[in-house]
Formats: structure tokens, C-alpha cells, sequence
């Protein structure tokens, strides 16, 4: 039996039909496998680079569109800090296929460093954000996507790139945030992923503290979007479950946010990707309020 963090206790088994325990802070039990034989779903891709200025200089942010027949909304995909998307893979890849098998079109920016963006990675700093604020809209325009951007995803630090990136471009609905980073100082004394250890090293030897506060998308509520979602798993390593758990209690003490929580017992850092798509899937489902 899994245990509800909330009010109730139950059991539920992960299949390839989209669903959730009832009420919104969980624990999301997986057990031994699910469908991943999956219909890919039709879309036109689309892709190119905007130049745009940043601290004198001219740089060159790479957008990237998954376009789908009859789409209700549009969602942001924000990718980690150990790779971009790849324009030839990113469409057919299992993070979009789940959005579009959901009725969104999808848009993603890669931030400087990665994929077609020049650059130095600035780890969702001061250029990645006006990156996107700048790539975006041409994007948007370019690939013809009526709607606008209602939902961010990201996963690791790019739970952290889909918050500040909601915060930066405003009038999003809802975050889907997965193994996220929430508090860098928490990450960095915490993790026992050398990769990750490394990167938040190099971000406060180069930023400092400061850094690490612009970063920490729980030290500052404002701006976040009114629908939250986080999942995490149960024996996560790399980013522990108890920062996940803080995350979910500062936005729920704060009384502005409609938050869904589950954590996916038996799993760890690198949940397989059937898992995040019938979580993210059933989380699509929910009304947003």
C-alpha cells in the first residue's frame, strides 16, 4: 500500500491509460511496467535561429516548434543542463509526443551553449532569460502557433529553466516540474550526482551566492504560475525527495497556488520515460483553475 502525504491512503498501478489517485498530494506507486507501445502522433516540425543582443554582443538563440492538428494550448518544453533538444529528434521524442498526444503544439528554446544557441551556458541566467523572452515570440509567429504558451515543463534543472522561464514570460496557467532543482545551496550540499555537484559548483564560483538566489525558484514565490505541479522520485539521489517535499509546503503555506504533489515510490533520479509521460498526461487532465 502507498502511503498519501494528504488525508487518504490507497493503491494505484501505473498502465498506459492517464490517471491519478484521487486528491492532488500523493505518493504514486510504480510497479513493475507500463505500455510503452504508444501511436505517434502527426505534427509538422519547424526550427531556426533569432539573433538578438545581449551585453553588446550579438548572439543567436535556436527555436524549435512541434505543430499538431487541432491543438487547444501550447507548451514550453525547457531542457536540462546536460543537453539541449535536437531539432532532427526533438518532434518524434517522447517529451513532445506526451504534449501532443495531449492537444498542445510545442516550443522550446535552447538555451546559449546548447543545440543551435551560441554562446557560453549561463545555466538559466541573465542571457538564457532574455533569450526567450526575445526567441519566443518570433518562434511563435514563425511556426504559426495560434495559441499562446499556457504551460512550462521541465525536468532537473529544467524544472528550475520552466519556473524562472514562467516567471520571465508571465501569463502562464500551469508548471509541470519534475526531479526539479528548487534550492541550489540545498542541491549542492545535498546531491551525490558528480555532474550535477560540478555545474553548481562552477555557477557559485562564477556568481556567488547571488547566484544561487536568482536561481532558487523557492526563495521567491512571486510570479510563479497559479497551477503547480511537481513529481519526484521516492529514492531520487541526485535532487532528494525532501526538497520537493519544501517546495510543495512553501507554495502551499503561502495560500496562492493550487498545488499537485506525487511522488513515485520505487523509482530515483532517471525515471523512465513511460512514467513521466502517463504522470505528465494525467496532469494535463486536471482542471486548471
Amino acid at each position: 500500500m502507498s502511503r498519501f502525504f494528504a488525508l487518504v491512503f490507497g493503491v494505484t498501478s501505473l498502465t498506459s491509460c492517464a490517471s491519478l489517485p484521487k486528491g492532488a498530494n500523493q505518493e504514486l506507486e510504480v510497479r513493475d511496467k507500463i505500455s510503452d507501445n504508444i501511436a505517434p502522433v502527426p505534427f509538422v516540425a519547424g526550427g531556426s535561429v533569432v539573433p538578438f543582443t545581449y551585453k553588446g554582443q550579438l548572439a543567436r538563440g535556436e527555436w524549435i516548434s512541434c505543430k499538431t492538428e487541432g491543438a487547444k494550448a501550447t507548451a514550453l518544453l525547457m531542457h536540462s543542463d546536460r543537453a539541449g533538444f535536437a531539432k532532427e529528434k526533438l518532434c518524434s521524442g517522447w517529451i513532445a509526443q506526451t504534449f501532443l498526444a495531449s492537444g498542445y503544439d510545442v516550443v522550446t528554446v535552447n538555451r546559449p551553449g546548447y543545440g543551435g544557441s551560441d554562446g557560453e551556458p549561463d545555466f538559466i541566467g541573465a542571457e538564457s532569460l532574455l533569450s526567450l523572452s526575445v526567441v519566443l515570440p518570433a518562434a511563435l509567429t514563425a511556426a504559426g502557433i495560434p495559441n499562446p504558451i499556457s504551460v512550462v515543463w521541465g525536468y532537473d534543472t529544467g524544472a528550475t529553466a520552466a519556473a524562472l522561464a514562467a516567471k520571465r514570460l508571465g501569463g502562464i496557467k500551469t508548471a509541470i516540474l519534475g526531479g526539479g532543482v528548487y534550492d541550489y545551496d540545498e542541491t549542492l550540499r545535498t546531491t551525490s550526482d558528480e555532474y550535477l555537484r560540478t555545474d553548481l559548483t562552477a555557477i557559485k564560483r562564477a556568481g556567488g551566492d547571488k547566484a544561487f538566489e536568482d536561481r532558487s525558484v523557492a526563495y521567491d514565490l512571486n510570479g510563479l504560475p497559479g497551477n503547480i505541479v511537481i513529481y519526484h522520485g521516492m529514492n531520487d539521489k541526485a535532487v532528494p525527495l525532501a526538497q520537493a517535499k519544501a517546495f510543495h509546503d512553501s507554495l502551499v503555506s503561502n495560500g496562492h497556488f493550487r498545488v499537485t504533489y506525487q511522488v513515485v515510490v520505487g523509482q530515483g533520479h532517471d525515471l523512465p520515460w513511460p512514467y513521466h509521460r502517463h504522470l505528465i498526461e494525467a496532469m494535463l487532465k486536471q482542471p486548471v483553475q
